[in-house]
């Protein structure tokens, strides 16, 4: 092959493997093609610590929700682990790290970045028939007389944030059932369990907020209602309902956030 040839042919390969990456980034990453686009990127590191009790660790833990909105790229893993296991269940990706490790405290961290889609054409799951939550015989008027009180509102959204809100005040009937000073995660348990009693599917999550330049930012609790055949995710503390493209979930009902076997004390702490 002569030099010209062989020119034309390095050519041709550089051609089609800068057209296959343009095409695996708008169909598979679904990257914007045009100048005039921006697309938002966010990198987001997970660390975690924990104390190591035996030396074989058997650690699983929730990463990012499967969301349609968005896409996920792993970028860079570090810590004592020696070996990694992926397992999609629930909408939900579990990773399983396992290792050998020194008796001690430890740490470790998964980097990746993500990015939003527009992206309606998709199926949505239905919520599972809605279970009516017992109440004790001493709250059963104090129940009442909320749930009469959300009967003005139409839309699910609407009566969580009304409820929410309730919760925020000296109402008698909420004191009943919360006590003064209420934990976050107890007001929320509660609103589940009244929505429900008031025919709203709705359930407890844990995520992330997406703020630039956050460091080791603690997991935040919400609250999800289902209305209009989608789940809308409520800032519990803020009483407002959150954008899809500002938020990653990582954990939904009873589903533990993480289990440790061979060690303790593990957490966990967000930086973007």
């Amino acid at each position: 092959m002569n030099s010209r040839l062989q020119i034309a042919f390095v050519i041709s390969v550089l051609i089609i493997l800068g057209l296959g990456a343009v095409a695996y980034k708008n169909q598979v990453l679904s990257f914007p093609l045009t100048t005039n686009q921006d697309q938002e990127v966010w990198s987001v590191e997970i660390k975690l610590s924990f104390e190591a009790t035996e030396e074989s660790v058997r650690l699983f833990i929730n990463a990012a929700d499967k969301n349609p909105y968005r896409r996920t790229l792993v970028t860079q893993k570090f810590g004592p682990f020696q070996s990694q296991k992926n397992n999609s269940e629930n909408g939900y990706e579990s990773v399983l790290l396992e290792g050998k490790m020194n008796l001690g405290k430890q740490e470790a961290a998964i980097r990746y970045v993500t990015w939003f889609l527009n992206n309606d054409n998709y199926t949505r799951p239905s919520p599972s028939e809605l279970s009516l939550p017992t109440f004790l015989v001493s709250e059963k008027q104090a129940v009442d007389a909320i749930t009469r009180s959300l009967e003005q509102y139409r839309s699910p959204k609407g009566k969580a944030l009304a409820l929410l809100d309730m919760m925020n005040t000296d109402e008698p009937s909420m004191l009943v059932l919360l006590g003064e000073n209420a934990r976050l995660s107890k007001r929320i348990e509660l609103a589940q369990k009244l929505l429900a009693y008031s025919g709203v599917h709705s359930k407890t999550a844990q995520g992330l907020m997406l703020r630039d330049r956050k460091r080791n930012t603690p997991i935040q609790q919400f609250l999800r209602v289902y209305e209009q055949d989608a789940w809308h995710t409520i800032d519990a503390l803020e009483e407002y309902v959150i954008q899809p493209n500002r938020l990653i979930l990582f954990q939904e009902g009873d589903e533990p956030l993480i289990e440790i076997y061979g060690g303790r004390n593990a957490e966990l702490r967000f930086s973007m």
